[in-house]
């Protein structure tokens, strides 16, 4: 069954938090509506590399981290590791990581985001899933912290690493995946279980 990968609110305080900052500590409020805009776009290069600061010195950095926004950062590893498995779906935006120690990472890490989403995906009738709507037109779906997802089989066929149209903060990936992951062991993630129901 595929599984969701959600951000781990138990493990906080061994969770590296990240604020974009630019070099005279203002905030680059351009790329950051670009970056939560995408899919589609890439950021005006004027804005890259992101500047990312530790914000919580308790923090250690791992391969994949995600935060509550659905934002997500890879290691250069973890990224060619998801072009392995689902290649040609995403975007990975170069970042610099200040450490609160002055310890500078470059040329290491990257932001993620897809440059699509899996449109119908889900088994409306078998998922915890409610449409939000804003004249007369769907703009999001609201789920609950532990949700039962039923996917539709011909809409995440052979799709190991996804994200829904209308739930684009929820990373997905499919049961290999999982356990390709899992044996890396430089993931920080709470899993939640979704469901598939073929369709002919």
């Amino acid at each position: 069954m595929p599984w969701i990968l959600n951000h781990n609110l138990k493990d906080f305080d061994s969770k590296t938090i990240w604020h974009a900052k630019e070099a005279d500590g203002s905030e680059p409020n351009d790329i950051m509506r670009t970056l939560m805009g995408l899919p589609g776009k890439w950021p005006d290069p004027k804005y890259l590399p992101l500047h990312l600061h530790e914000i919580h010195e308790n923090g250690k950095i791992y391969g994949f981290m995600q935060k509550s926004s659905g934002s997500t950062l890879v290691s250069s590893s973890f990224r060619d590791f998801i072009e392995e498995w689902d290649p040609g779906h995403s975007f990975y935006i170069p970042v610099i990581l200040y450490r609160r120690d002055g310890e500078i990472i470059k040329d290491q890490y990257f932001w993620h985001k897809f440059k699509d989403f899996i449109p119908d995906a889900f088994v409306m009738e078998e998922s915890d899933v409610k449409p939000i709507m804003r004249k007369g037109v769907i703009r999001s779906y609201d789920i609950p912290g532990n949700p039962k997802l039923t996917w539709k089989s011909s809409s995440i066929a052979g799709r190991h690493f996804w994200a829904a149209e209308y739930l684009e903060e929820k990373i997905c990936v499919s049961d290999e995946f999982m356990d390709a992951i899992e044996a890396r062991g430089d993931a920080l993630f709470e899993k939640i279980q979704t469901f598939v129901k073929y369709i002919n």
